[in-house]
C-alpha cells in the first residue's frame, strides 16, 4: 500500500467527499429508477383509457361498415334515378 503524507482531516475530507459523490450518485438513479416507474404507470393508464374508449365506441368490423356504406349509396342512387325523371 502506497503511503502519503496526508493528515487525518485531509482523509476524512476525502473520504466524505467520495461518501457525498456516491450519495448523489445513488440519489440520481433511484430519481431516474423512479420517473421509469411513473412513466410506465402513466402509459398503462393512457393504454387502459384507450381501451376503455375502444370498448365504448364498439367499433364495427370493416365488412359491415362496408356494407352499410354500399347499402346507403345504393339507396341514394335509386332515389336520385327516380327524382331526375
Amino acid at each position: 500500500m502506497k503511503r502519503t503524507n496526508c493528515s487525518l482531516s485531509d482523509l476524512s475530507i476525502k473520504r466524505k467527499a467520495k461518501l457525498s459523490d456516491f450519495s448523489v450518485k445513488r440519489r440520481a438513479k433511484l430519481l431516474e429508477l423512479s420517473e421509469r416507474k411513473t412513466a410506465q404507470r402513466n402509459l398503462s393508464e393512457e393504454s387502459r383509457r384507450i381501451d376503455a374508449v375502444m370498448r365504448n365506441f364498439k367499433l364495427k368490423p370493416y365488412n359491415e361498415v362496408s356494407a352499410r356504406l354500399d347499402a346507403a349509396t345504393k339507396h341514394t342512387i335509386a332515389f336520385l334515378k327516380i327524382h331526375q325523371r
